[in-house]
C-alpha cells in the first residue's frame, strides 16, 4: 500500500499568498457553498488567536508543467480558509463573547502582535500531490461519508453563545478538579 497524501504544515499567510496569486480554488465543483456564520467565524479567529489546535486541512496540489503554476484545490476545510481569508479583509468582527478584550474588532484593528501571531498561524494540511478527479472525489466521500448526525444538545451548544455560556464553560474548567473529587 502506497500513502496518497503527505501532511505538511501551511502558515495562513502562505493561503493568503496563494489566494491573492489565484493559485487557491476554495470551491472546487464537489464543494458545498459558503455556509458558516459570523458567529462560527468569530469562534474560529478565537481559537487561532489562542493558538489552539483546529482539523487539518485536504488539499490537491497540481503543478502545471507547461505554465509552472501550482493550483492548490481545498477538498476538505473550505469553511475554515474562507472564513480567515474573509477576516484578514476585515469581513466580519471577533463576538465579544469569544473574547473579551478583542471583541468587536475587525483585523485591521488588531495590534500588529496579534496580526503577525494570526498571519504565522499553521494549518495541518495533508497535500494530495496531482491527484486524479476519481480519488479525490473517493477521499471527499470519505472523509463525510459517515460523520455523525449532531444530537439536538450539541445543535444547541453550537448555535448560542454569549456571556453566560463563556462564564460557564470558564467556571466548569477552573473548578474540574472540585467537581471530580465531590
Amino acid at each position: 500500500m502506497q500513502q496518497a497524501f503527505h501532511t505538511r504544515n501551511y502558515s495562513i499567510r502562505d493561503f493568503e499568498e496563494w489566494h491573492s496569486r489565484g493559485e487557491l480554488i476554495l470551491q472546487p465543483k464537489f464543494q458545498r457553498r459558503d455556509v458558516w456564520g459570523d458567529k462560527a467565524r468569530s469562534y474560529l479567529m478565537d481559537t487561532i488567536i489562542r493558538g489552539k489546535p483546529i482539523p487539518k486541512i485536504y488539499m490537491r496540489q497540481d503543478v502545471n508543467a507547461k505554465t509552472r503554476r501550482t493550483v492548490r484545490e481545498i477538498v476538505d476545510g473550505q469553511q475554515r480558509l474562507s472564513s480567515v481569508l474573509n477576516f484578514l479583509k476585515d469581513g466580519f468582527k471577533i463576538s465579544k463573547s469569544h473574547h473579551e478584550t478583542l471583541g468587536g474588532l475587525t483585523f485591521s484593528g488588531l495590534d500588529e502582535d496579534t496580526q503577525k501571531d494570526i498571519l504565522k498561524y499553521e494549518f495541518a494540511v495533508d497535500l494530495l500531490q496531482d491527484m486524479p478527479d476519481p480519488e479525490v472525489f473517493n477521499i471527499f466521500a470519505r472523509i463525510n461519508m459517515y460523520s455523525e448526525k449532531l444530537k439536538p444538545q450539541e445543535l444547541r451548544n453550537s448555535r448560542w453563545y454569549g456571556d453566560f455560556k463563556s462564564c460557564v464553560y470558564q467556571l466548569a474548567e477552573e473548578f474540574t478538579t472540585f467537581f471530580i473529587v465531590n
